[in-house]
């Protein structure tokens, strides 16, 4: 699935079904907002056992040396991050999920 924002993912991830949860596997997201992503990725660490790809367009900043742009995301996504790795039980799994840029 594809969303526009980090915010409209937020929407739309508070009213999926649980019987639909477990279908989410693909999500792109155009723009990570920093004001609903931290909220956006709390939702989708609940929801991690099903994801296998979670792809950023733009908002993380893959120009810059790669520690700079973990550590800027990182705050945004460690639940998310924690929450992948105890559902796949590998500690590192989200680095596999994750996907930035065009």
């Amino acid at each position: 699935m594809r969303f526009k924002s980090t915010a409209i993912l937020l929407d739309f991830l508070v009213q999926v079904p649980a019987s639909v949860e477990r279908l989410l596997t693909l999500l792109e997201v155009e723009t990570l907002q920093k004001a609903p992503a931290r909220v956006a990725m709390l939702a989708l660490a609940y929801k991690a056992y099903s994801i296998t790809t979670l792809r950023f367009e733009h908002g993380v900043f893959i120009g810059t040396h790669p520690a700079a742009a973990v550590k800027a995301f990182y705050p945004y996504a460690c639940k998310f991050l924690i929450a992948t790795g105890q559902a796949k039980g590998i500690k590192d799994a989200a680095v596999d999920v994750l996907d930035f840029g065009v």
